[in-house]
């Protein structure tokens, strides 16, 4: 609870409420889930030296794939190799990489101040397209990455050839 709260600590007020809520009812799954079931390792006690890494990865590895210039791999070829790379996630997994997301330690992705359109990798790349609906109930990944085109929503030839437009 104290590490989300740090590194959430810059979030405006009605964000906060999002954290309270998750962490709320992070507790009461954790309590749930330590009383029912027998692990053989310490439930919920951080995986940062875990995840960090795992993170760190994808980053560099999409980051790598969005500088190449575009006589080299164009935008719907970039596209292509990080839909590849992403249907290796399992949906807990972009559910992870989301919140991770809206961390200080994910701003790099897409919430850091200074980055320019291009860089801004989850909305280019729809990098969190197939979180199911309802799938976290007590937020909307929509409310934080508007563009992005969900699975679940009918993508036009416009909206595509508006991000060709942009990032091609």
């Amino acid at each position: 609870s104290k590490i989300v709260r740090h590194y959430l600590k810059d979030l405006n007020e009605t964000n906060k409420y999002f954290v309270d809520d998750f962490l709320k009812n992070f507790a009461k799954s954790k309590e749930r889930i330590s009383k029912e079931e027998k692990f053989p390792y310490k439930l919920f006690d951080g995986h940062q030296s875990r995840l960090g890494h795992y993170f760190r990865h994808f980053y560099h590895t999409v980051a790598y794939i969005n500088q190449q210039p575009n006589r080299v791999l164009n935008y719907e070829n970039k596209y292509q190799y990080i839909k590849a790379l992403m249907a290796q996630l399992t949906s807990q997994e972009q559910v992870l990489f989301f919140f991770n997301s809206l961390s200080s330690l994910g701003e790099s992705w897409e919430m850091g101040e200074n980055l320019a359109e291009n860089k801004k990798l989850i909305t280019k790349y729809n990098l969190i397209k197939n979180i199911p609906e309802s799938y976290i109930s007590f937020v909307d990944p929509k409310k934080y990455y508007p563009d992005v085109r969900f699975e679940r929503e009918i993508e036009d030839s416009d909206s595509k050839k508006e991000k060709i437009k942009i990032y091609g």
